[in-house]
C-alpha cells in the first residue's frame, strides 16, 4: 500500500525552501507527497507569500486548513514529534518548519538547480551581513549589536582588507559605523525585488555573517564557494525550541546574548 503524505507549507522564502526540502525527502522514500498552501490564503500576524511554488519541484498542491480529523486518526506529525517512515498510515500530515541541513544537504543540488543557484564569481574579501529586525524585534528575537559587533572583529581579525555588505529588511536601519566598519553596500528591501532576488544576490558570496533566519542561513549554506567562512548565532533563538539542526561544524558561532 504506497503511502501518502500532506506537508504544510508556511512562513517566508526560507521556510518554504526547509519544507520543500522535506517534502522533496518523503517523495523520495516512494511516498506520495503533496503541499498544503492554505497559509498564504490566511490572516496571519506577519503576511507572507508562497515566494516558490511546488510546481516547480514536482509537487502537487492543496488547500485544506482543517488539521482536527488528523490529530484525531494520530496521523498529524508536528515539528518535535518523531516518527519512522515504516510506522506511518495511508495518510499523514506534517506542520513544522524542518529546519535540518541533512535534508538540504540530501536535496541541495536540486535546489539550485531550480532556485537558479549557478556558480558565480565570489569576491573573496566580501562579507555578505543579514540583519532581520521588522518581525523579529515584535517577537523580541532580533540580533544585538554585540552579536554584529563581533562577527565583524571576528572577520577583521581574519582579513584586514574584508568588507562589508548589509541585507535588511529594515527600511529605517541606519548603521553605527563604530560596529559595522569598513561597510560597503547596504541593500534596503525595494517593493519591485522578490525575495528570491535578494536570496539568489545572496547566495553568491563567499563570506557571511548570517542572522538567525533561515533566509540567510540557506543562501549561505546553498553558495557553491568552496571556501566559505560563516559565523551564525548561538543559541539560534533565544530561550525558545526553535533551533535549527546540523549547522556546517565549519561554521563559527558568536554568542546571542
Amino acid at each position: 500500500m504506497k503511502k501518502n503524505a500532506i506537508v504544510n507549507l508556511q512562513g517566508g522564502l526560507g521556510n518554504q525552501i526547509f519544507q520543500t526540502a522535506f517534502a522533496l525527502e518523503l517523495k523520495s522514500k516512494n511516498i506520495r507527497t503533496i503541499c498544503d498552501i492554505h497559509f498564504y490564503d490566511s490572516k496571519m500576524q506577519f503576511p507572507r507569500k508562497l515566494e516558490i511554488a511546488p510546481s516547480m519541484f514536482g509537487l502537487k498542491t492543496i488547500k485544506y486548513k482543517n488539521s482536527k480529523i488528523f490529530s484525531r486518526l494520530g496521523i498529524l506529525f508536528k515539528e518535535m514529534d518523531t516518527f519512522r517512515i515504516e510506522d506511518l498510515k495511508y495518510l499523514n500530515r506534517f506542520v513544522g518548519y524542518y529546519q535540518d541541513f541533512l535534508i538540504i544537504e540530501k536535496h541541495k543540488d536540486t535546489l539550485r538547480k531550480i532556485l537558479n543557484i549557478h556558480n558565480a564569481p565570489h569576491d573573496p574579501e566580501k562579507v555578505a551581513i543579514h540583519i532581520r529586525q521588522d518581525d523579529y524585534k515584535k517577537i523580541n528575537q532580533h540580533l544585538g549589536d554585540s552579536y554584529y559587533k563581533k562577527s565583524i572583529e571576528e572577520f577583521l581579525a581574519y582579513n584586514e582588507n574584508f568588507v562589508f555588505d548589509i541585507f535588511t529588511d529594515d527600511t529605517n536601519f541606519v548603521p553605527d559605523l563604530k560596529i559595522f566598519k569598513k561597510l560597503n553596500s547596504i541593500y534596503y528591501p525595494e517593493e519591485n525585488i522578490n525575495p528570491l532576488e535578494v536570496f539568489i544576490n545572496m547566495s553568491k558570496y563567499q563570506n557571511y555573517i548570517i542572522a538567525n533566519s533561515s533566509f540567510s542561513a540557506l543562501a549561505a549554506y546553498l553558495s557553491n564557494s568552496k571556501s566559505k567562512k560563516v559565523i551564525y548565532p548561538e543559541p539560534w533563538w533565544r530561550s525558545s525550541e526553535i533551533q535549527i539542526k546540523n549547522i556546517p561544524l565549519t561554521w563559527i558561532p558568536i554568542s546571542n546574548d
